[in-house]
């Protein structure tokens, strides 16, 4: 090939994103699991429940349930190693009501999209690529949703699965909505990207592909309910947006780089990554309050929630030689770059000693949660 055509053809990939870091999904590739691996049932409440950045929910009841895991099929030859496996636990019909929805999606900040210029007149076209395989071929709904400045807009899509069983790749192209302004910039979610795996057969109305304000799911005729089918499986890997019209090949980041992305919004010490991994330090300020410390692994997005993994059994905190089990252990000031707790002894310390405080199995842990 000629140095010339070389160059136009860079100049192609740059005019269409494909560039390094014109990915916009973190862990798109299912690689950081920071929770765990297993599968976990989802319920009513959204929540990140294994793969890291890819929240899961049910909205009504009755509509039966699924599970999501991270699992090792994947796709021949495109040098992924994990997917997100979803599967039916509780097989139920499918309702009427469009408030029954079952949901994978993941948020982006405001800031990541801010360049997007959505909701304003030069808002960009951009093209939404992944790899799917699942047991029921069929239509599947779909939805991008625009947190603007003057208000959230909606544009319902959908995809088809040809082939049972069978890796494909789909893309989604949208031109971004030239109303509604701009996000804020800031460190909230300004973009939704929803895989529907099922939702009420009142949705299935109203017009798709064109933004509206409206909140009301709407899915083509006959859309796949997958928990109507006992055992019904769906993976999903590849997950790439970008900026253009035209979808590249996926961008496969270090798992360093993707772990760090993914530690913004969420850090476990300890637990998978072993006894002693929750390592804090600090000082006891009577005989029963031991204060500890320690940085952040890489600066959260917000101020982090704080939730104790494990038994207290897990726990142990040590003034010179030995160790001991604390009575209780809470948060204390916890910031986005640095955490403080508070493990309480009663009448078990010597106050003004340094101590330690860390996890002594993988069964102990300390999850930090700033997830949008």
């Amino acid at each position: 090939m000629s140095k010339a055509r070389q160059l136009a053809d860079l100049g192609n990939q740059v005019d269409d994103g494909a560039i390094t870091g014109s990915n916009m999904v973190i862990n798109g590739a299912m690689n950081v699991a920071q929770r765990g691996v297993s599968a976990v049932t989802v319920t009513t409440s959204a929540g990140y429940r294994t793969v890291d950045r890819f929240k899961t929910d049910i909205d009504g009841s009755g509509g039966g349930d699924f599970s999501h895991a991270q699992s090792t099929d994947v796709p021949s030859g495109q040098g992924f190693q994990y997917s997100s496996k979803f599967t039916t636990v509780t097989q139920a019909s499918q309702p009427t009501s469009e408030g029954n929805r079952h949901q994978l999606y993941t948020l982006l900040e405001e800031q990541d999209v801010f360049h997007l210029e959505w909701g304003t007149s030069n808002a960009k076209t951009c093209t939404l690529s992944f790899w799917v395989k699942g047991s029921v071929t069929g239509t599947y709904g779909f939805i991008f949703g625009h947190y603007g400045s003057g208000g959230t807009y909606y544009y319902y899509t959908n995809y088809t699965i040809n082939s049972a069983n069978t890796w494909e790749k789909k893309t989604i192209t949208v031109t971004g909505p030239t109303v509604g302004g701009n996000n804020d910039g800031g460190n909230s979610f300004g973009l939704r990207v929803e895989w529907i795996l099922g939702v009420g057969s009142d949705a299935e109305t109203g017009t798709l592909n064109e933004w509206t304000t409206s909140s009301t799911m709407r899915t083509a005729a006959n859309t796949v309910y997958l928990p109507e089918t006992s055992g019904a499986t769906l993976y999903i890997t590849g997950v790439q947006l970008e900026v253009g019209d035209t979808a590249t090949p996926f961008e496969h980041r270090s798992y360093g780089d993707e772990l760090a992305k993914c530690q913004r919004y969420f850090q476990r010490l300890g637990g998978d990554y072993g006894a002693y991994d929750g390592m804090f330090v600090g000082q006891a300020t009577g005989t029963g309050f031991l204060y500890v410390t320690r940085s952040a692994k890489v600066i959260m997005r917000a101020s982090p929630t704080f939730t104790l993994g494990g038994a207290l059994s897990n726990h142990r905190y040590a003034q010179g030689g030995g160790d001991t089990q604390p009575s209780s252990i809470s948060a204390d000031q916890v910031k986005p770059n640095s955490f403080t707790l508070l493990a309480v002894h009663a009448g078990a310390l010597t106050s003004g000693n340094g101590a330690r405080l860390f996890n002594n199995s993988t069964d102990g842990y300390y999850d930090f949660d700033a997830e949008l």
